[in-house]
């Protein structure tokens, strides 16, 4: 869980081989942001990168991740 209370809103995958293809719609813990992307963590744990283009910082307070 994110510690920052902001969430990324997956809007789209502009790759279906991306770890959030299926996420699509949901919301997903945001890290920080790095090298013009966002970083979050995957429902595995893992720390990854999501595409600017394909997400939507969203503010605190929105319900995340369960």
């Amino acid at each position: 869980m994110t510690t920052t209370g902001e969430t990324l809103l997956i809007k789209k995958c502009s790759d279906p081989q991306y770890w959030y293809a299926d996420l699509v719609g949901q919301q997903v813990p945001f890290v920080r942001e790095e090298l013009g992307e966002y970083v979050s963590r995957e429902p595995a744990g893992y720390i990854n990168f999501v595409r600017r283009d394909d997400a939507v910082l969203q503010n605190e307070g929105a319900a995340c991740c369960s």
